[in-house]
């Protein structure tokens, strides 16, 4: 959320969905609602995730409406027509249908639920989404065949993460970059995307000092870079502002790493440095998101192919996104592995790392040979 100071307003607030029905301000007397909002979503048969925007419901017209005139009189302007209104449905879809269920079905196993394909739901997910997190959870080795909880699986459902995230943090401890993964793993589960500041008054300024931080490697080691330049510069908030990195985003980082770190600990888990070398690291991400993997497509310029799912009928073209520190496109490698995918006028790749794809195959060899049937260039890894 951002406050801006106006002659005419009192304040001036642009604020996200989050104002919706968690956040309250005194004062507000005008609302302008756009209609809109940008909601994750997750597809089975091509297993991307997808930050896609859409029309809001009805609910959340009048809880954006509800914000005007709280303590005094208001008003909100809708930027769509009566008869628009009119047609949205009435209620939001549940987010268990909408998004991925691994972390869903991981707890509900750690739970002693071993059908969870009869699980009684209050909101039942999709059939191919329980089934797709089922096939995944076993590629990650938190299930054996007979879909029964791993030790790997116990360890990984105590941890506040998605079940790919908890798996990279726990293999890093056998790469011996435990110290480097919380830090990457903690920055990624907050709103990694806006760390840099990018306003349109100074973004040629904030464009310099982010390229001192691009690490040839991927956007996980840029985040690494600056995190590690913060805690050099004793978290002042000043260095913060004098390289147009948010202050507040570093802060929550430190915390989520602070607790992961106590958990790490707890598992008996050693809190290792690899240093400068970055393979391990890089390594360490293979082994959750293998189903992330993309190859450069020569054909498209910045084109990456997806191998996300063998019953797809081609594969998923999408980008990097220009935000990251892999563009410009000349700097772009074949072997990427991706943490999301938003949507817009294209699919553009967030928090993209570079891979081998040897490495892909140590850690996911089954993945890999199922893939290769339909994909022929994972035959040749």
């Amino acid at each position: 959320m951002e406050i801006v100071n106006s002659y005419l307003f009192k304040q001036i607030v642009l604020a996200t969905n989050i104002a919706e029905t968690t956040l309250t301000i005194d004062g507000i007397v005008y609302v302008v609602d756009s209609g809109l909002v940008k909601l994750k979503e997750h597809n089975p048969k091509s297993g991307i995730d997808t930050l896609t925007k859409i029309r809001i419901m009805k609910a959340q017209a009048i809880q954006r409406r509800g914000r005007a005139g709280r303590t005094q009189p208001g008003k909100c302007y809708r930027l769509y027509s009566q008869y628009e209104f009119s047609r949205m449905k009435s209620e939001a879809i549940p987010e268990i249908q909408r998004t991925n269920v691994e972390s869903v079905v991981l707890q509900l196993a750690s739970l002693g639920v071993r059908d969870i394909l009869q699980f009684d739901f209050m909101s039942p997910p999709k059939l191919d989404a329980v089934m797709e997190a089922l096939e995944h959870l076993q590629q990650l080795g938190a299930l054996d065949d007979h879909m029964a909880l791993t030790e790997m699986g116990r360890k990984m459902s105590e941890f506040p993460l998605d079940p790919p995230l908890a798996k990279v943090l726990i293999t890093s401890a056998s790469l011996h970059c435990t110290e480097e993964i919380l830090t990457i793993v903690a920055l990624l589960s907050t709103q990694h995307q806006n760390l840099f500041v990018n306003s349109k008054k100074v973004r040629v300024l904030a464009n310099e000092k982010k390229a001192q931080f691009n690490h040839p490697d991927g956007d996980h080691l840029t985040l690494l870079k600056v995190y590690n330049a913060w805690r050099l510069n004793y978290y002042e908030r000043e260095w913060c502002r004098k390289n147009f990195v948010q202050y507040r985003s570093l802060v929550e980082a430190g915390e989520i790493r602070a607790q992961l770190s106590d958990m790490v600990e707890s598992h008996g888990l050693p809190l290792l440095s690899c240093g400068r070398d970055t393979v391990n690291i890089r390594k360490a991400f293979c082994s959750g998101f293998f189903r992330r993997l993309a190859k450069s497509v020569v054909r498209v310029k910045g084109g990456y192919s997806t191998f996300t799912n063998e019953t797809a009928l081609i594969p998923q073209v999408v980008f990097v996104h220009p935000n990251s520190s892999l563009f410009p496109l000349s700097l772009t490698p074949e072997w990427i592995l991706y943490h999301e995918v938003v949507k817009t006028k294209k699919a553009y790749m967030r928090a993209i790392v570079t891979v081998e794809p040897a490495w892909v195959k140590q850690f996911a060899p089954k993945f890999v040979s199922r893939m290769a049937r339909k994909y022929p260039e994972l035959g040749n890894i």
